[in-house]
């Protein structure tokens, strides 16, 4: 995962000034683009100018998906010092190269310090691969440079942490490792755990809940040990919940339930019998940060062929015709895994809420997006103060945000969560716990607690005591092949690549062992 993700946070990477700003790591359809769609192609900005359409895309949806599943971020990287001569040599502390050197004799370490030094085995030392030709230029004979992929091989991260677990105790741990940083006012260890949007001056405050207070817009999220739990909770209820709806990207709306002979038919584990459905857990990332995409009519990008249908006034229906399954999952077609667990947290926690309305702070409806007016005589609107509704996009549902839980059909206060203080700095986001919690995940683990037991009850004798045994090994998936004369670099596709690398892959090493008693087990 990014491990610049604070900086790709603050980046402007949207296409139009009228896109969202903060993209990366938060969640929240477009109102430009349906709910169950990532982009679309056709959309007039402005149905009265009738200017031709636009391709419009989720920018949230899509960065998501490219850097949290098919990015790698090393952390190798140059080391900034403070200068304002704007020269590039002055600004640099130490060169890429220089860090590298640092990190290959366990001096230094990388941008991201969850990042260890490993070691293949029969492979050349670090600090020759690091200062090899073709690492960070291109090679003599031409080609690319090959560093970002010759480096991963000696990385393994520290602590990763398996975003399928449904331990509130493993999440509780997560989320408090945090308390070690410090932050404006407050110090290191202090009570309280801290997720800032930005960082501030010293003197930056805890944000107050109320949208009259200064520190609402200029503070950070605090959260206490109940409002942690609550939100660990709130996660795991999510992670559970979600597993057990099947369509959530692009892939799945290809081969919907009812998929013809020969296709792949929806996401399930082999071998369960047709009338069990099994949840799933996220195969990916992009499934755990991102909202879920939903069913649709027909596979394809076209608003034509979405369920949620343009409405150009403020009467537009509850998401028609959707599935009664897709009905019940709505909540997830709007916002990503941990956005909702914030939500169930707020519903847990009540007048200590999290990211709740604060005072002072009314609604965000469909309805308001359709207050804006044409002061441009001669349109085809009727002229001069007739009623346009948004300058761009017409999917108006998308700015309400759905509880937790809530259906299609759910029009109730309860059942929305926007308020007219989101955005600002006190109202905790996805994308601030992604900040920092987010070089730590991952949809997989390499690392297994794995116990085997056998007894003798078969040969035992008459009156003997039959023996028992149980082993518990912790195992360790390690980038080296099986055979190490191929480079972890290797790709499974090369046709070099030896037999058994191609059977057996990955190397697994015991990292310890050891036998338990009856009362540890």
């Amino acid at each position: 995962p990014p491990v610049s993700l604070g900086q790709l946070m603050h980046a402007n990477v949207s296409a139009w000034p009228w896109f969202p700003y903060h993209t990366v790591g938060n969640s929240f359809p477009s109102i430009a683009v349906p709910r169950d769609k990532s982009w679309v192609h056709g959309i007039d900005p402005d149905p009265y100018l009738r200017r031709g359409g636009h391709t419009m895309p989720d920018m949230a949806y899509l960065m998501n998906h490219a850097l949290w599943d098919s990015f790698y971020f090393s952390g190798a990287a140059p080391r900034l010092a403070a200068s304002r001569d704007g020269a590039y040599a002055s600004v640099r502390a130490k060169t890429t190269q220089e860090v590298l050197d640092d990190f290959a004799a366990g001096t230094g370490t990388l941008a991201n310090p969850r990042l260890r030094l490993h070691r293949p085995t029969g492979q050349p030392s670090p600090d020759a691969v690091f200062a090899a030709t073709g690492f960070h230029q291109p090679p003599a004979a031409g080609g690319a440079p090959d560093g970002h992929r010759r480096l991963a091989g000696f990385l393994l991260n520290d602590g990763a942490f398996n975003v399928n677990s449904t331990s509130v105790e493993a999440w509780t741990g997560l989320l408090a490792s945090v308390r070690a940083i410090g932050l404006g006012a407050d110090a290191a260890g202090a009570d309280g755990y801290r997720f800032p949007r930005v960082v501030g001056t010293a003197g930056q405050q805890t944000a107050a809940r109320s949208l009259a207070k200064a520190t609402y817009w200029s503070g950070f999220a605090k959260l206490n040990e109940a409002q942690l739990r609550a939100l660990a909770q709130g996660i795991v209820e999510e992670v559970r919940a979600r597993a057990r709806f099947h369509q959530r990207t692009e892939r799945d709306q290809e081969y919907p339930p009812a998929a013809p002979p020969g296709a792949i038919g929806p996401r399930r584990f082999r071998g369960f019998p047709d009338g069990l459905e099994p949840g799933t857990p996220f195969l990916g990332l992009t499934e755990f940060v991102n909202r879920y995409l939903g069913p649709t009519k027909q596979a394809g990008a076209h608003v034509a062929r979405s369920l949620h249908p343009i409405r150009a006034d403020a009467s537009e229906a509850p998401s028609p015709a959707l599935p009664d399954v897709a009905g019940k999952y709505f909540w997830t077609f709007s916002s990503g895994t941990l956005e909702s667990a914030i939500g169930r947290a707020d519903k847990a926690l009540g007048p200590d809420a999290i990211a709740a309305a604060p005072a002072g702070a009314v609604p965000i409806v469909a309805a308001v997006s359709h207050n804006w007016v044409h002061a441009t005589p001669g349109l085809a609107s009727g002229g001069a103060g007739s009623r346009t509704g948004m300058p761009i996009g017409y999917f108006l549902r998308n700015v309400e945000v759905p509880a937790p839980d809530a259906t299609d059909t759910d029009t109730s206060p309860a059942a929305n969560r926007s308020h007219n203080g989101m955005g600002a700095p006190g109202c905790l986001f996805q994308a601030d716990l992604l900040q920092a919690l987010g070089p730590a995940l991952a949809s997989r683990s390499d690392t297994f607690v794995i116990r085997a037991a056998g007894d003798g009850a078969d040969l035992a004798k008459a009156g003997d005591r039959p023996a028992t045994a149980v082993l518990e090994l912790v195992v360790q998936r390690v980038p080296d092949f099986m055979d190490p004369r191929d480079a972890p670099e290797t790709r499974l596709t090369d046709p070099a690549l030896l037999p058994v690398n191609r059977a057996l892959g990955r190397r697994f090493k015991v990292i310890s062992a050891r036998w338990l008693a009856p009362d540890q087990i």
